[in-house]
């Protein structure tokens, strides 16, 4: 899913990009239907904040590069950028939702979407025309460089000008760095969770009973839908919220319970992480 920008460049219906655009009208209604809030389940993200800021990006469900997360080669230009395949993210899930196609397909992000719009009626923002462009003037204005081998330049005198500049990272995944005041900020905190997970992976994976491939990133799924966001992103005062959901998924597994009625205790607290640490 990628946020939408204008093109001059001339590409063929698949190269790069599908040629077109979002019309101003379709944002009012996919503006109307968010009610300025992030559609990700349990974010309260303004679209827009009251200072007028715009935290939130217009993105594709079906994304409209070829390459991009799950980009559809029999969709048509006036159905990709319509407002059914369009949904307003904040930036932090927006990145979630691209990072993890496979979790975050076409149908799971629909049903998102729809949700959102049943839970309240649409929104009747004084603002709507102007809220509206700021959102398309945010679009718009995105820089995208592809397959760079040398510099560029932006906005500079004697140089070749554009319209619009894709810049994209290759060779890696671009990290979000945690807020000031989330898990991720604390390296105590963060580290135990990641002791958690690594501790519930270790048990769960031992599951005798087990008929498929364990898959070692579903707890940091899991956890993250039960903090409506990733858990290195959530605020410190959720770090007790993260930390019983996941003892309870540690005590749920069979060895825990093997432990438990021999009298031992299948991970360590929080206080006795932090001495280890310390050692």
């Amino acid at each position: 899913m990628e946020s939408l920008v204008k093109t001059t460049a001339q590409h063929s219906t698949y190269g790069n990009a599908i040629m077109g655009h979002i019309k101003e009208k379709t944002i009012k209604v996919l503006f109307a239907n968010s009610r300025n809030q992030c559609a990700f389940p349990g974010c309260q993200t303004p679209i827009i904040n009251s200072s007028g800021t715009v935290l939130g990006e217009i993105c594709h469900i079906k994304a409209k590069s070829t390459g991009g997360p799950r980009f559809d080669y029999d969709i048509q230009a006036d159905e990709l950028h319509g407002e059914e395949n369009l949904i307003l993210l904040c930036a932090v899930h927006h990145k979630i939702i691209d990072d993890d196609p496979a979790a975050y397909d076409v149908s799971t992000l629909q049903s998102i979407k729809q949700s959102h719009v049943n839970s309240a009626p649409p929104s009747m923002e004084t603002n709507l025309d102007l809220f509206c462009r700021l959102l398309l003037n945010r679009a718009e204005a995105a820089i995208n460089v592809s397959n760079n081998s040398g510099n560029v330049a932006i906005n500079s005198n004697g140089v070749t000008q554009g319209q619009v500049v894709n810049i994209r990272q290759s060779g890696g995944r671009v990290m979000v760095a945690p807020p000031v005041d989330s898990i991720g900020a604390d390296s105590d905190m963060a580290s135990y969770i990641a002791y958690l997970i690594k501790r519930y992976n270790e048990f769960a994976s031992k599951e005798k009973s087990r008929t498929r491939a364990f898959s070692y990133g579903a707890i940091s799924k899991n956890l993250e839908a039960e903090l409506s966001c990733q858990w290195r992103l959530a605020k410190t005062s959720k770090f007790d919220k993260a930390v019983d959901y996941l003892i309870a998924r540690i005590s749920k597994t069979r060895l825990a319970k093997l432990n438990k009625a021999k009298g031992y205790r299948s991970f360590s607290t929080y206080d006795e992480h932090l001495k280890k640490l310390a050692q």
